[in-house]
């Protein structure tokens, strides 16, 4: 794209709507975030979280308008406006119900199918001819109503397919920006017929002897962390924080640990999304700063918590391949620590092995 490119995934703000189906767009946008090493934050003026990256030598706004999915127009109007950015140069990331739950399709222009974000995008723009990524969600089940469908989660079964498609839609995103719709579509709409491929993903859990409150406390806590994660940490728990874990406290700024992470997403006591770094162990990755995405979601039953934990966001090749088996066997560790912090007592640093 010539100029700057604008990108704007819709969904509702507020920590009620972060895992709705209709938020998929949020969600997108906080990976491209991450991805690109910026962070949302409110623009003077504007009724959004806009972050400005680069991609190469392309200039991308990042958006997520702080106005609720009917009024998205206005926001995404006042962005284009105050950027200078051309409709044929935005691209709006949504959730779509005429599509099965998790399959991916890109587009520019034609009709809004009854989403009223792009609806009100369209007639704020005065054009429908602006990009689209769009992320099913299927149609609701029986006589349900759509309002009701798009404010619910996914279940347990889809849930897996959608990070999958969460990770493709900023894939797609950032194909758009850089090679243009029609490329995107060969890449993202071949083999469409089948299933998303399965993402590579760690996925450990662990059921720990405490109340969702304590098991909570711990994760999103620096005197939490302190008892099962490492000697020390700073955490700010709100969208953007820091999420840094020092595991080596003697060693240099930079290499104590996860410093630079940041909390993507949580839901208090519920769930908790972080981004993760590579080990200083595989250093060309760790000086790479590609991040990796961490999910934890928090079950209570009967006076304890299982806690499950996905490790996403994998990219190919050896170094990659080494970083995955290194947090496969960490992971065991940590979670074995978590547990034993509430069974026997917290980790004493002083004897670490």
């Amino acid at each position: 794209m010539p100029g700057p490119a604008l990108v704007v995934g819709l969904g509702n703000p507020g920590p009620e709507y972060e895992r709705t189906r209709h938020n998929l767009g949020f969600r997108v946008i906080d990976v491209l975030a991450d991805r690109l090493g910026e962070r949302l934050k409110p623009a003077k003026g504007m009724r959004a979280l806009v972050a400005e990256a680069r991609d190469g030598d392309t200039r991308i706004i990042l958006a997520k308008p702080t106005t609720f999915m009917n009024a998205s127009g206005g926001a995404v109007s006042e962005l284009a406006r105050y950027y200078k950015v051309d409709p044929q140069n935005i691209v709006i990331v949504h959730d779509e119900l005429d599509l099965p739950v998790a399959q991916l399709k890109v587009k520019r222009g034609g009709g809004d199918a009854g989403h009223n974000g792009l609806k009100d995008i369209t007639k704020a723009l005065g054009t429908k001819e602006y990009a689209r990524v769009r992320i099913g969600i299927g149609k609701p089940p029986g006589r349900k109503q759509g309002v009701d469908h798009v404010l619910q989660g996914f279940s347990k079964k889809e849930q897996p397919d959608v990070d999958v498609a969460v990770e493709q839609a900023a894939d797609a995103a950032l194909s758009v920006v850089n090679a243009g719709v029609e490329a995107a579509q060969q890449r993202f709409h071949a083999g469409e017929e089948k299933p998303p491929k399965p993402a590579r993903a760690i996925r450990k859990s662990v059921t720990v002897s405490a109340p969702i409150d304590d098991v909570w406390e711990a994760w999103t806590t620096v005197e939490g962390a302190r008892t099962f994660f490492a000697p020390d940490a700073r955490i700010e728990l709100r969208p953007g924080g820091a999420y840094e874990i020092y595991f080596n406290l003697e060693e240099q700024p930079g290499n104590k640990g996860s410093e630079g992470c940041k909390v993507l997403a949580y839901r208090r006591p519920q769930f908790l999304v972080f981004s993760w770094n590579a080990p200083p162990e595989i250093p060309a990755l760790r000086k790479s700063k590609a991040k990796t995405r961490v999910e934890l979601q928090l079950e209570e039953s009967g006076g304890k918590t299982k806690v499950s934990l996905t490790h996403s966001g994998w990219g190919k090749g050896a170094d990659w391949d080494e970083c995955f088996r290194y947090f496969e066997d960490a992971w065991d560790l940590v979670l074995s620590r978590l547990k034993a912090s509430f069974e026997s007592g917290p980790t004493d640093w002083s004897k670490r092995s």
